[in-house]
């Protein structure tokens, strides 16, 4: 009996091919199969004692990475959504391993991009990003990418290092713009969102209550600059699993926000109740993370969509966030001898806040700089980046402390102009669309992402906060949730 199923295998195999038959088929569940796992495993183990733990990470990188990145390319909807959660990951990884993932990050993105490509050299159908927003991110990649060839720039090795995060992943905005056909996949992708951003919220709380693991204590005494960052006033500031305080800080802030805002939705009791405790553990990340710039960003975004919430006559935003105004400003009254409660204050005195007075400084020293340079000195020019690649230059010098300083440092006030247009016309048609809705989800959606822009918006003048990992993926996805999603609203007013 044993030897006819085996004959039969063998016949099977001989017809189908043998890889295709136990490998595919079979799945590795046959005699054969099961010796090329033992085999493979065995060099698995050889190639890691040889060669070291990080070669058998990229190994098995490669080895699951291969079939994704088919998956991905098959199928866009899948790639986005896998892009999306490894985003939120990577920088942990990399405190366990120093391996640069960001790479495959921008790779990833890249061959998305390259599928979309492949798609519209069939399908000629570009409509999906005629709109202003789509224009000007057009734009805005065009000058970063000419910057190659700015005079006043002394290293084009700085440009190719510092154009993947200023314009290299933004191409992923058109990549979700055109996964975005249905209303469904919106609402997935918007949830998958949430949901990272309150499991970094839920791990915070992890590392507060029990410590951090070994890896990212090891990592955070392993540069003192980093040891400087994290630990101030007799505590370690909260990072979770993203790459530090001032990132995790800002994303806790602008959730909480959005979920304020849907909170008052259409939606059923339960998704409330799961907004209602997800705001509040993003709360206390936010305050956790000790990052003054978030501090001031919950109640800038909640003022807007009160302003918002007046015009679409929704009383009960007004209400409710004139209560948390009064809280507010009852803890920033309250005297206390609280760490974290004391920082939380000093981000409403600016006098007291040292990094505040830096930042004007900053601010003031550079106005000569950027009048003098109208396409500035060059993408990674300032900061670290110029401090490595041209540090005898009058920008190296110059510390890139917000985002709009960076800009208007390395791409000079022609490129400052175009950035802000472009930050401008995502606000705009933002507003545009919460007013011309009439769905009420969609104008609650609508809502929540314009209090999230402009909570971004608010928070790139403290820190570098639109280009940082995540956030930056994130942002992409909320622009182009705004351009698609008045198209599910039958009601929407197109002409007035």
């Amino acid at each position: 009996m044993r030897i006819s199923i085996v004959n039969k295998e063998n016949k099977q195999s001989r017809q189908v091919g043998f890889w295709k038959y136990h490998v595919l088929l079979q799945k590795f569940l046959t005699v054969p199969g099961a010796i090329l796992l033992a085999l493979a495993g065995l060099l698995f183990s050889l190639i890691i004692g040889v060669y070291g733990s990080s070669t058998g990470i990229i190994l098995l990188g490669a080895i699951i990475g291969i079939p994704v990145v088919a998956a991905c390319m098959i199928d866009m909807r899948f790639g986005v959504m896998f892009l999306v959660t490894i985003s939120y990951f990577i920088l942990e990884l990399k405190k366990m391993v120093d391996i640069p993932f960001g790479v495959f990050l921008d790779a990833g993105i890249l061959l998305l991009f390259v599928a979309l490509l492949f798609r519209q050299a069939e399908e000629h159908d570009w409509t999906f990003a005629d709109n202003p927003i789509s224009w000007w991110i057009l734009a805005w990649i065009l000058l970063n990418i000419l910057q190659v060839i700015n005079p006043v720039a002394e290293s084009r090795e700085a440009w190719m290092y510092t154009v993947r995060g200023m314009a290299g992943t933004i191409v992923f905005y058109y990549v979700i713009l055109y996964t975005l056909s249905d209303f469904s996949y919106l609402i997935r992708l918007l949830k998958l969102v949430m949901g990272l951003s309150f499991l970094a919220g839920l791990y915070s709380m992890y590392q507060e209550y029990f410590g951090l693991p070994p890896w990212e204590h090891r990592w955070m005494m392993s540069d003192i600059e980093t040891y400087k960052l994290i630990y101030q006033a007799g505590r370690i500031r909260l990072f979770s699993f993203l790459s530090d305080p001032t990132t995790f800080g800002i994303m806790m802030a602008y959730m909480v926000v959005l979920c304020f805002t849907l909170f008052f939705g259409p939606w059923k009791r339960s998704t409330k109740a799961l907004l209602l405790l997800g705001g509040f553990v993003m709360l206390l990340g936010c305050f956790w993370s000790g990052t003054r710039t978030a501090y001031i960003v919950i109640p800038a975004g909640v003022l807007f969509v009160t302003l918002l919430a007046i015009a679409k006559r929704q009383w009960k935003i007004v209400m409710l966030s004139g209560g948390m105004m009064l809280g507010g400003l009852f803890l920033i009254n309250i005297p206390t001898s609280n760490n974290t409660l004391y920082r939380f204050q000093t981000a409403f005195q600016p006098s007291e806040d040292r990094s505040y007075q830096v930042r004007l400084n900053t601010q003031a020293r550079i106005k000569s700089i950027v009048q003098q340079h109208p396409f500035g000195g060059g993408l990674g020019s300032c900061g670290a980046w110029g401090k490595r690649f041209s540090p005898y230059t009058v920008f190296a010098d110059i510390e890139p402390d917000s985002g709009y300083v960076r800009v208007a440092v390395e791409l000079g006030w022609v490129g400052l102009i175009v950035y802000m247009v472009m930050l401008f016309t995502a606000m705009m048609m933002s507003i545009k669309h919460v007013m011309r809705s009439r769905d009420p989800a969609i104008v609650n959606l609508y809502m929540g992402l314009a209090g999230v822009i402009f909570s971004l918006l608010v928070a790139n003048y403290g820190q570098e906060a639109i280009i940082l990992l995540p956030n930056s993926i994130v942002f992409y996805i909320i622009l182009a949730i705004v351009v698609r999603l008045k198209d599910f609203d039958p009601g929407y007013i197109r002409n007035s």
